[in-house]
């Protein structure tokens, strides 16, 4: 088994693709869209997805740049430099590593990045920051300037070295230019810039009669603007104003615009809308994910705020939330019990499915973190409190310890908490701490291996418990609650930011986004019943082989 893990590799990624925050058109029609799932290239009724199995330094897509054949995507861990053809989309090199990437822009012949830390330069391979630190939304070169949109603090002009913020509305979220004019999308509507001047022109009063004034994306048609608001659906200036693009639904919470082949589109949280949009793929409303479990429906997959998905075995999916019977979005964690029942902890309590619904089964109103299958029944944890679900009723229990995180054990219960690991014994309860060799109070996760319990913490790796003895196996990795699981002899666990980590013959595997999967923050880890792991991420999903 040691060797097959070497071998470990990413056999797919599925990521749902509806949240769009950059579009952008070429030459050729082909339109580019970023989401938080992925880079999506679209080309009449086809799609394709790239992920970071393709390359790119990280799943979430924030920001494009067309220029010539290189087209520039930013995305939450830096911007890859790409040639796209019809054989694919081919990455030739990462810049600004670690950098979360809002906006892009071409000037004096050199890239410049707006990030969530501030403005960049890109020097050949040297990444140079421009002014202080602080989140940067747009980015254009007009009039031999560059200006940037800082949110909450308005618009910039980069002089020299030397950032100079000029006055006007303080919400500044977008930039479009043509020669010298400046066009700037603000929270109180549109303004107009022509050599760094505030115009005020009637092009500015006509945007203040849109509905909803909060406009977060300008393009600009023939010289005019073309403006998407947050609510309030898109906007083409003409003939002394504003007029409502029909294509656009008039409530779209616009985030991004591009004239398509076929007219205008609009990027949304909810998908590309607009004439002759891309379909919106994946069956993930988001990609932030939080827990799986398997039942004969198929593949269950929570999310941190965005309901359930039920992935089933012919490729069609089904989606669970509050306006479709669920008890709350906010996904914490799955189970299934010995009779096959899916089980869900909520941040409003426990519902267990039954028949084509979710029944409420405890905890009210409870921040339900822990939920586990274990010494034959259901076990669930809010705050200090820990419920076991029988036929015979429900019974709290009271465990030394505080915060529940996981549960295992067979035949006798084992709760994992942040005061140390409770076992329960003949004579009453068992704390293990640091005390007693832990690395740390802070226990996280509990599987149940052939030589023994396997312990994850917070801060200080892994160890293995067995005859009483505790052993560190690794004392660097940030294990997450319940993101640890035995697979055979071997072991899969899921860290805080260091990706997917695999155990066996005393060897240890990495696997992170620079193998392919989409986020290095995994949340959860199942087998499943031919030898691959499901794998959870803050990215998507992910399918490794072993």
């Amino acid at each position: 088994m040691s060797a097959l893990l070497l071998a470990a590799q990413v056999l797919a990624v599925l990521t749902g693709t509806a949240d769009a925050r950059a579009l952008v058109t070429d030459p050729g029609g082909t339109v580019w869209v970023g989401t938080t799932g992925g880079l999506v290239r679209a080309e009449g009724d086809s799609t394709e997805v790239y992920t970071p199995r393709d390359g790119l330094p990280d799943g979430t897509v924030r920001s494009l740049l067309r220029k010539g054949p290189t087209l520039w995507v930013g995305t939450d861990r830096g911007v890859a430099r790409c040639r796209p053809d019809a054989s694919g989309l081919h990455v030739q090199a990462v810049v600004g590593a670690g950098l979360r990437v809002e906006a892009l822009a071409i000037h004096a012949g050199h890239l410049y990045l707006g990030t969530t830390t501030g403005l960049f330069e890109v020097r050949e391979a040297e990444v140079v920051p421009h002014g202080p630190s602080g989140r940067v939304t747009a980015l254009a070169s007009a009039g031999g300037d560059l200006y940037l949109t800082r949110p909450g603090r308005g618009t910039y002009r980069l002089q020299g070295e030397r950032l100079r913020r000029l006055r006007g509305d303080r919400f500044a979220w977008d930039l479009a230019a043509d020669g010298d004019d400046l066009w700037i999308a603000t929270s109180a509507g549109l303004e107009h810039r022509r050599a760094g001047r505030r115009r005020r022109d009637r092009v500015e009063r006509a945007s203040r009669d849109i509905p909803a004034r909060d406009l977060r994306s300008v393009r600009l048609q023939d010289g005019q603007p073309v403006v998407g608001s947050l609510g309030g659906g898109a906007w083409r200036y003409s003939r002394g104003r504003f007029h409502a693009l029909d294509t656009i639904p008039p409530g779209a919470r616009v985030q991004t615009l591009t004239l398509g082949p076929e007219g205008w589109l609009a990027g949304t949280p909810d998908g590309v809308v607009g004439a002759g949009a891309p379909a919106n793929g994946g069956p993930f409303p988001d990609n932030d994910l939080s827990a799986l479990a398997q039942t004969d429906e198929g593949l269950w997959v929570g999310t941190f705020d965005h309901g359930l998905v039920l992935l089933r075995g012919d490729g069609t999916h089904q989606r669970f939330d509050e306006t479709r019977g669920l008890l709350d979005d906010r996904i914490n964690r799955l189970a299934v019990d010995d009779a096959g029942s899916l089980w869900v902890a909520t941040d409003r309590g426990v519902v267990q499915r039954q028949g084509e619904g979710f029944v409420l089964r405890g905890l009210l109103d409870r921040h339900v973190f822990a939920l586990g299958f274990a010494a034959g029944a259901i076990h669930a944890g809010a705050g200090d409190t820990v419920v076991r679900f029988g036929d015979g009723g429900d019974t709290e229990l009271f465990p030394p310890g505080a915060r529940p995180q996981d549960f295992g054990g067979a035949a006798n219960l084992v709760v994992a908490t942040a005061e140390g690991l409770v076992q329960a014994t003949p004579d009453g309860w068992a704390l293990l701490t640091s005390d007693d060799g832990l690395e740390d109070d802070w226990v996280t996760a509990v599987a149940s291996g052939p030589d023994g319990l396997y312990l994850g913490t917070y801060a200080s790796g892994v160890a293995r418990l067995s005859g009483g003895r505790v052993e560190t196996l690794r004392d660097d990795l940030w294990v997450n609650a319940g993101a640890l699981v035995a697979v055979g002899s071997s072991l899969a666990l899921g860290t805080l930011d260091d990706g997917l980590w695999l155990y066996a013959g005393e060897r240890w595997t990495q696997l992170d986004t620079a193998a392919g999967l989409p986020d290095d923050d995994v949340t959860a880890v199942l087998p499943a019943a031919d030898g691959t792991l499901w794998v959870a991420t803050r990215g998507g999903l992910a399918r490794v082989a072993l």
